[in-house]
């Protein structure tokens, strides 16, 4: 099944701001050029790198158009506009441009600003403003400041084009972790006698030292735990301390019966007892556990996914089965280590080993292409991503249940004595 591909306006204006203080003449026609260059790039690698169906007036120059109504026809129909910010459209979008100057831009501008008065919410989800190398965001009218989200591009790569493809595809960087399912049972510790410690040293229900030690040392709940990452831990610390800050100075003194008072005692418990296993995790030793992610397809066969800790075995066996007293959200079953090749395709920025669900496999579609000079490289790159696109491609429509799990990531190496373009990308299939 092909899935269509959003489509977005690039919404410019043709003055570039390094020409704006030059006098007519080849200096400024040149830093106009260099500023359509800038422009084009960015609709080019949005296409070929991002997969958007992203279009511009400029490459319709050769068309019969009706410019007075296809850029704000384009603002109604597209899905987002991208606005490459610069002096010269923040005056059209402003009102102050010479009535002579810019009028697609403007007529794209007083489309965007009926799309403001009429549907705020519509208008915060359309736009975006692109900030593209050399722009200052300091010339952003304060107007649009602070309710749109604003982008800076350094360079027309997976990378630079990183931040911009997920706010389109809506698939952000990072993730909370899942709610619990359970509420904490969360026992009073200010009594003048702790119950807890109380029926801690009764005879009957304090288990023998041999007990406690048959448990800490059996192999199979060592390589089977699962806790919650340290990082995960920090996060959700300074959550709770976030919390806390923004309750009432006195809320901590409220009667117990009051919502405040609840609350402070909720999160102050919570603190505690975060502060008290991120002491406890980071007095081991470094070898004494690992971070790794888990990888399992939801029931909408949407891709999900999990961060914990493990013990370094479970990295040398190459399989763990979550026990039930972990902390795991994840499905019953056991998960299997990926191959390095596969997990560091997947997160190329921030690497570390994935466990996927026995229900399905991964396979890595990858295509080699040789250079024999650098300057073969960036054509090279391009023919490599479309080869590997292809494959994927095939491969889906050869079995629709297999599911892209990775971009599509090329790197340049040395291969037995010659230099090659490499491309790569991550799929996963029912077993």
């Amino acid at each position: 099944m092909t899935v269509k591909a959003p489509t977005a306006l690039i919404s410019w204006a043709h003055d570039s701001d390094a020409g704006a203080s030059l006098p007519k003449g080849a200096a400024r026609r040149e830093a106009d050029e260099q500023w359509l260059g800038t422009v084009l790039d960015l609709v080019t690698h949005l296409r070929t790198i991002g997969g958007v169906d992203a279009d511009i007036d400029f490459v319709h120059g050769a068309e019969p158009v009706d410019w007075s109504r296809w850029g704000p026809e384009k603002v109604r129909t597209s899905d987002f506009v991208l606005v490459a910010v610069n002096k010269a459209w923040i005056r059209r979008f402003s009102g102050t441009e010479a009535p002579t100057r810019g009028a697609g831009a403007t007529a794209e501008a007083d489309e965007l600003l009926g799309l403001f008065e009429t549907d705020r919410d519509a208008f915060d989800r359309k736009v975006i403003l692109v900030l593209l190398p050399g722009i200052d965001a300091a010339d952003i009218p304060n107007r649009l400041r602070g309710r749109l989200t604003r982008v800076r591009i350094d360079s027309f790569d997976e990378e630079g084009l990183d931040d911009l493809l997920r706010r389109i595809y809506g698939r952000p960087r990072f993730q909370l972790p899942p709610v619990r399912g359970n509420t904490p049972a969360l026992p009073p510790t200010h009594n003048r006698v702790n119950i807890r410690s109380f029926r801690g040293d009764n005879p009957a229900t304090r288990k023998s030292a041999s007990e406690i030690n048959e448990r800490n040392s059996s192999e199979n709940e060592r390589t089977s735990r699962v806790t919650t990452a340290i990082s995960d831990l920090e996060s959700r610390l300074a959550v709770v301390t976030s919390g806390l800050r923004a309750l009432p100075p006195d809320a901590a003194n409220d009667e117990p019966a009051l919502s405040l008072s609840r609350q402070w005692q909720s999160l102050a418990a919570e603190r505690a007892k975060i502060d008290d296993e991120l002491r406890r995790r980071k007095s081991l030793s470094d070898e004494d556990l690992h971070t790794v992610r888990f990888m399992w397809v939801g029931a909408s066969r949407e891709i999900c996914g999990y961060q914990g800790d493990v013990d370094p075995t479970v990295l040398q066996q190459g399989w763990i089965e979550p026990n039930a007293a972990s902390e795991f959200p994840g499905p019953s079953g056991k998960f299997r280590l990926m191959p390095p090749e596969h997990w560091g395709t997947i997160d190329r920025e921030d690497p570390a080993p994935i466990f996927l669900h026995e229900s399905y496999v991964s396979r890595i579609e990858k295509w080699i292409q040789p250079i024999s000079n650098r300057a073969e490289e960036v054509r090279a790159i391009a023919e490599v991503r479309d080869a590997v696109i292809a494959l994927v491609d095939s491969r889906v429509a050869a079995d629709p249940r297999v599911i892209p799990v990775s971009s599509t990531v090329t790197t340049t190496e040395s291969m037995q004595h010659r230099t090659a373009v490499v491309g790569r990308a991550v799929v996963i299939s029912p077993v």
